[in-house]
């Protein structure tokens, strides 16, 4: 299965008070409009997340004002347009061995940036501040806009190239507002504060609703399995479903490096079952595991943002152990080592 973790049909209902009120156009990210129009336009984006940071500069560029508004705010890690360092080994050596260092720098970088925020969140907090804390134009104060209260990497980070996030307030293109929404109006929002913002447009990048496994209903000898209530193995299969294999990807990461992972384990499994001459693999948890996963469970996706909490209160996401193979992914060099040569016949069954 191959079909991400969101739900394509529908979004994560956006809980905006008084949407209906508005008379002007109001627009979710997943269903943007071919023909949207925002030349010259006041546009109100809110949200805080990847989706809105990404809109926020290229609307910007033609709209008459772009602001966001946000219940709580987010980190941002600032990354050049063209890495020096990129360009340099792209010059003096061949194209293959200058991709092959390129992308090894970046899944080295990446894992040693997510450690050191878990490991040192505090020192992290500092260094990524520093990252964006020059780009900022006087009139716009840090604080509280751009101060989150959790800690790094509980939440997936925002990627600004070459800070064009930033740029659109330097530029005056752009506002931002920390607050909670009252109401909307018939040409704009209320906030608690008080103040009123107008604007032609709406867009409610609130987030996405997850969805594993595209909405297929799963049965196994004609009874229906409740996902939620099953363990992952590998982060790659369902515990008591035979020859069912999932592609999820990081919550902490590029989604296609744990794709990577998966792939090349489901095919050493596929290749072993058939060479041994069985016809079926299944994950499963004896009574006693069972008992202990129970206590030790843990998300699969260890984030406590608001997507992924409300997921796991319609109970659509699997569950995770602490130890083995029920751990989740979270370490690309260790899952595609695992996926090489790690054990798969510990909770296992092959028929």
């Amino acid at each position: 299965m191959g079909t991400g973790y969101y739900d394509y049909k529908e979004p994560a209902q956006s809980k905006v008070p008084g949407i209906e009120k508005f008379k002007g156009q109001v627009v979710h990210p997943q269903f943007w409009p071919e023909d949207l129009q925002y030349e010259d336009k006041k546009v109100i984006i809110i949200g805080s997340g990847a989706t809105a940071v990404t809109l926020l500069p290229n609307i910007a560029k033609k709209a008459k004002m772009v602001t966001q508004v946000q219940r709580s705010p987010g980190y941002f890690l600032v990354l050049p347009d063209k890495d020096p360092l990129d360009l340099a080994l792209k010059d003096n050596l061949p194209k293959w061995i200058a991709d092959r260092l390129i992308r090894f720098k970046y899944l080295v970088g990446g894992t040693l940036l997510y450690q050191f925020c878990r490991l040192f969140p505090n020192k992290a907090k500092e260094v990524l501040a520093k990252g964006w804390a020059n780009l900022l134009p006087s009139s716009t104060k840090p604080d509280p806009h751009f101060v989150p209260k959790y800690q790094p990497w509980d939440q997936r980070m925002c990627i600004t190239p070459g800070g064009d996030y930033f740029k659109a307030y330097r530029e005056g293109k752009a506002d931002i507002k920390t607050d909670q929404i009252e109401t909307c109006t018939e040409d704009g929002l209320i906030l608690k504060s008080g103040e009123k913002l107008t604007a032609d447009i709406i867009i409610t990048a609130t987030g996405l609703k997850i969805q594993v496994g595209g909405g297929a209903k799963l049965l196994v000898d004609d009874k229906e399995v409740i996902i939620a209530d099953k363990f992952m193995w590998k982060g790659t299969m369902l515990q008591d479903i035979p020859n069912l294999w999932y592609v999820i990807g990081y919550a902490n990461a590029s989604w296609t490096l744990a794709a990577d992972a998966a792939a090349r384990l489901i095919t050493r499994m596929i290749n072993d079952i058939e060479s041994s001459g069985k016809h079926s693999a299944m994950p499963f948890l004896t009574p006693k595991e069972q008992e202990q996963a129970e206590k030790d469970n843990v998300s699969l996706l260890p984030l406590n943002s608001t997507y992924v909490t409300t997921a796991m209160d319609r109970r659509v996401i699997p569950r995770a152990g602490k130890s083995g193979n029920w751990k989740p992914r979270s370490n690309y060099f260790v899952d595609m080592f695992r996926s090489i040569y790690g054990n798969i016949t510990t909770g296992m069954v092959y028929a």
